[in-house]
C-alpha cells in the first residue's frame, strides 16, 4: 500500500463529512497563537482582549502528561508566555502538534497545560466547566493516541508493512467459479490501537474525544480518525465495520461519537438511559490522577447530553445522574474482579473522608 501523507488525508477529512463548515465559533478563554511560528516562538493570547485580531479556527490537543515536567502556564509564566514561548522549550508532543495544526493552516491551538492557570484553582474551575464548548468549538482535535508522555511526540518511524491490503481473491470449492473477492478484517484494531491506547485510557480524555467534532488519532503505524459519520484508519479511509469479537462471536457495536437517540416515546427513555449507562460504564474504567475529578472530568459530556439529548436543564442532572430516571439509575453495583481463585471481588476502593466526590447513592462515590 502506497504511504499516505497524513497532512493531506487529514485536511481531506477536515474538509468534508456534514461537520464541514467555515463559521467562526467562541474563543476559549486563550489560546496558542501560532502565527508567528516562523521566529521560532508562540504565544499566549485571551481572544476576549484583543477582538480585532482573533479571527479564525483552532484545533485542540489530547495527550498522556505522564511524570515528565514541562513548561506549563501559572500566575508567575503568564506575562512570559503573553510575550513568546521558545519552540525548544516545549515538549515534543507539544512541538509536534503545533507543526501539524500550522500544516492544516490553522492559527491557533489550545493545550490545557498552556492555557489553563495550573497554580489557580479558581481558573481551572472555571475552565473546566468550559470543555464542553472548548472541545465543542473546535475544527477538531488532535490525539497523541499512541504517547505515553509528552515527550513521545505524535510523529513515529512507521512500519509499512502494517498497512497491508486486506482484500484476497479466492477460489471456489469446484473451481469451476472465477475467483470471489473477500475482505480480511482485524476486529481487534480499533479496540487496541484506539481504545486501549494510552490516552484513552485517561478519564478526561473521553469528553475531548466524544464532544470533539472529529478526533485524528495519531497512532503507532496508522492515523484513526472519529467524526459523526464514522470511523476509519489509512487502509480503510470509507469507514471500518462496526464489528467486533466478543466472546467467541462477531457482534456489531455502537460508536460513541453521533449518538443520538431519534425515537420516541418510552423507546426514547430507554435509548437515554441506554446511552448514559454506556458512557458512565466505560468513564468508571478509566484513571483519574485526583479522583475529586470524577464529576468534573465527565461535566463537558453532560451539558452537552442534557441540551441536545434530554432536552432538559442543568438541575435536571445530579451526581453523575438523571432526576428523570433517577430510581433505575440508583440500581448500579461494583463491577467484579474475576481473582485467580476463579471467585469474583466486589471490593472497591472508597475515598478519604477529606476527598468528597459525590454522594454515596452516586457510582461516582468509588472506584
Amino acid at each position: 500500500m502506497p504511504h499516505i501523507n497524513p497532512t493531506r488525508l487529514a485536511q481531506r477529512i477536515l474538509g468534508g463529512g456534514r461537520n464541514a463548515n467555515s463559521e467562526v465559533s467562541p474563543s476559549p478563554t486563550r489560546l496558542v497563537d501560532m502565527g508567528f511560528i516562523a521566529t521560532g516562538r508562540v504565544k499566549i493570547v485571551e481572544p476576549r482582549k484583543h477582538t480585532e485580531q482573533i479571527t479564525g479556527r483552532y484545533v485542540t490537543l489530547s495527550h498522556c502528561w505522564g511524570d515528565i515536567e514541562f513548561y506549563h502556564l501559572s500566575n508567575d509564566t503568564l506575562a512570559h508566555f503573553e510575550d513568546g514561548i521558545d519552540l525548544d522549550k516545549l515538549p515534543k508532543t507539544f512541538h509536534h502538534a503545533i507543526d501539524f495544526a500550522c500544516r492544516l493552516g490553522v492559527r491557533y491551538i489550545w493545550i490545557d497545560s498552556l492555557c489553563i492557570l495550573q497554580d489557580s484553582t479558581k481558573d481551572w474551575l472555571y475552565q473546566s466547566a468550559q470543555m464542553d464548548q472548548v472541545y465543542n468549538n473546535s475544527l477538531c482535535n488532535i490525539s497523541a493516541t499512541a504517547a505515553r508522555n509528552s515527550s513521545e511526540g505524535l510523529y513515529v518511524d512507521r512500519d509499512s508493512k502494517q498497512h497491508w491490503i486486506d482484500e484476497v481473491n479466492l477460489n471456489t470449492a469446484n473451481g469451476a467459479d472465477p475467483p470471489k473477492k473477500y475482505t480480511v478484517l482485524d476486529l481487534d484494531f480499533w479496540e487496541t490501537a484506539v481504545g486501549q491506547a494510552p490516552v484513552n485510557r485517561r478519564g478526561w480524555v473521553l469528553q475531548e474525544r466524544m464532544i470533539a467534532p472529529r478526533v485524528l488519532h495519531f497512532c503507532h503505524d496508522q492515523i484513526a480518525w472519529e467524526c459523526w459519520e464514522m470511523d476509519a484508519i489509512e487502509s480503510r479511509p470509507n469507514g471500518i465495520p462496526l464489528l467486533q469479537l466478543k466472546s467467541g462471536s462477531i457482534v456489531r457495536w455502537s460508536r460513541f461519537k453521533g449518538l443520538v437517540p431519534s425515537v420516541d416515546g418510552k423507546a426514547l427513555r430507554d435509548a437515554r438511559l441506554s446511552l448514559w449507562k454506556r458512557i458512565v460504564e466505560n468513564y468508571s474504567r478509566l484513571r483519574l490522577t485526583k479522583g475529586t475529578d470524577k464529576l468534573i472530568a465527565l461535566a463537558g459530556i453532560a451539558k452537552i447530553m442534557s441540551r441536545r439529548i434530554f432536552n432538559g436543564r442543568d438541575e435536571d442532572y445530579i451526581a453523575g445522574m438523571w432526576r428523570a430516571n433517577l430510581e433505575s439509575q440508583l440500581l448500579w453495583r461494583v463491577d467484579p474482579a474475576l481473582k485467580k481463585d476463579k471467585t469474583y471481588d466486589f471490593h472497591s476502593d472508597r475515598p478519604s473522608m477529606d476527598e468528597y466526590r459525590a454522594p454515596s447513592f452516586s457510582w461516582a462515590a468509588i472506584d
